[in-house]
């Protein structure tokens, strides 16, 4: 997942100013609990950041996927390649923490 962070970062430079105007979240999932030893409390408040920065992200995809259609016609061929990439890489860190979340429930459930 840091991978995807990294170039979703490095991306997002190449993307220009017009892109900064789809804030991407500061929210982040600190501790991803291990579903084996971990409490209900850590597994619910690991859910909570979970939703939250899945929302946040969405919110996120949403604005440039509204930044794309708004501009398809006057983003040259790489600018356009550049947005779709960050969307993609946005869709694909949800994706993996909701996977990861969705791992730790299992384990805990099969712990308890």
């Amino acid at each position: 997942m840091r991978l995807l962070a990294a170039t979703l970062a490095a991306v997002g430079l190449l993307a220009g100013t017009q892109a900064l105007a789809c804030e991407y979240p500061t929210q982040n999932i600190d501790n991803m609990p291990n579903g084996t030893t971990a409490t209900m409390d850590q597994m619910l408040e690991a859910q909570g950041e979970v939703r939250e920065y899945v929302e946040a992200m969405e919110a996120y995809i949403e604005c440039v996927d509204e930044d794309i259609d708004a501009n398809r016609e006057e983003y040259d061929a790489e600018r356009l390649r550049v947005m779709v990439q960050r969307r993609d890489a946005a869709v694909e860190l949800v994706r993996e923490a909701a996977e990861e979340f969705n791992t730790q429930v299992r384990l805990y459930n099969e712990a308890n």
